[in-house]
């Protein structure tokens, strides 16, 4: 699925706001119809044929968006986006151009300002001009709505706000042991005693000591600092996966025989799974809503967007459905418990589905007959059957 009329597939998108989450705490997609100023199409069917009524998603960083506003509900009020791009000119200079976009519910302005790559500052004494075709309505423009969307993640799933110090540290440490380990690698030859000869520096040389006091050594660091870094280096390492709740990839290659057993390792996986139930929560809540503002801009107006996938945690499997059946055959006289027990089951096949699937099955359930009913419902049809079968004797 070509989405922004460079070749990338839907799916790329997200794994670029996976990782904008990841590192940033947040992503911004964008859903706008191509900019198709100056074009003149004399038919709907040539527009459609041109794709200029295909959505372009788009999706930026939060570096990208300078200033926004949101209402108590998180739905955006007005963005300012700006694009960074290179104009390279063959045989010529490469120029910078700077556009910037404000979003707002109904119409989006842009102001553009181009200078060379060599005079960066220069560039804040250009005025920045109005874009031709500007200002123009975007593709919900109808819908009153701000095209972009926030995709944001939890607090606790921002792990490059946890990570950025641990990492800076990791770093200077490596940094410094590689240099320590350098300097050791090169030993000084040191002199003791009288030795008044210079000595001649080659590949091959040697010493000549006439006083039997004289002698040469090398000498180099011990390497206690070396050992506190590299300890010091593990302890780092251990705190940042930890920070990723990824504690099997924590664990050293030095673990002991109980934490390299099954049951140990399952358990490592727990702290990720979570991570990845939270993150694919998020992402599915926002592929849908993004999908549901192409199907508005396209005026699918009877589609519905379903997204599924992202589940990660432990799904039930055939005992966990044998159990919930061997207990309903128990006949426990609680209608209600019945239906719980209905509603617990239709989770394990779709462990993945919306809310909103759940909450239409739930309400189905509800609405269906109760075990008493039906029990009762087949005693009437039972007892009609023999009072007819019983007429047909009296006749």
């Amino acid at each position: 699925m070509d989405c922004d009329r460079h070749g990338g597939a839907y799916a790329d998108k997200w794994r670029k706001v996976l990782a904008d989450e990841i590192v940033y705490g947040a992503s911004w997609i964008l859903s706008d119809l191509p900019d198709s100023a100056g074009a003149a199409y004399t038919s709907l069917a040539q527009q459609e044929a041109a794709g200029a009524l295909d959505p372009v998603i788009l999706t930026y960083d939060p570096t990208c968006i300078l200033n926004w506003k949101t209402d108590d509900y998180g739905n955006v009020l007005w963005a300012v986006l700006k694009v960074q791009t290179f104009e390279s000119e063959l045989l010529g200079a490469t120029k910078i151009r700077d556009c910037w976009y404000l979003y707002t519910p109904h119409e989006v302005v842009a102001y553009a300002v181009v200078y060379d790559t060599g005079a960066v500052a220069s560039a804040k004494d250009k005025e920045a001009l109005l874009v031709p075709g500007y200002p123009r309505r975007h593709a919900l423009s109808d819908e009153a709505r701000v095209p972009l969307r926030r995709c944001q993640a939890p607090e606790g799933m921002w792990f490059g706000n946890r990570v950025m110090l641990p990492l800076l540290k990791h770093l200077n440490m490596e940094n410094a042991l590689d240099w320590q380990i350098l300097q050791s690698s090169l030993a000084m030859l040191a002199v003791f005693g009288p030795y008044d000869d210079t000595p001649t520096m080659s590949e091959v040389s040697w010493l000549h000591f006439p006083d039997k006091e004289t002698r040469a050594e090398w000498i180099e660091p011990e390497g206690k600092a070396m050992e506190t870094h590299r300890a010091r280096l593990a302890e780092l390492r251990e705190d940042i996966y930890r920070s990723c709740y990824l504690i099997d990839q924590a664990r050293s290659n030095k673990a002991t025989p109980a934490a390299q057993s099954g049951i140990s390792k399952e358990q490592d996986k727990a702290p990720s799974k979570d991570a990845q139930e939270g993150f694919g929560d998020n992402l599915r809540t926002d592929m849908q809503g993004v999908l549901d503002d192409v199907l508005t801009i396209r005026g699918y107006v009877d589609i519905q967007a379903d997204v599924r996938g992202f589940d990660f945690s432990d799904k039930g499997g055939a005992e966990d459905v044998e159990f919930i059946s061997a207990i309903r055959s128990e006949n426990v006289q609680s209608d209600t418990f019945d239906k719980e027990l209905q509603k617990k089951l239709i989770r394990i096949p779709l462990s993945d589905a919306n809310p909103a699937v759940f909450a239409a099955i739930d309400k189905e359930i509800d609405a269906a007959p109760t075990k008493s009913e039906i029990d009762a419902l087949a005693a009437q049809q039972q007892q009609a059957a023999f009072a007819q079968s019983l007429a047909g004797y009296t006749t």
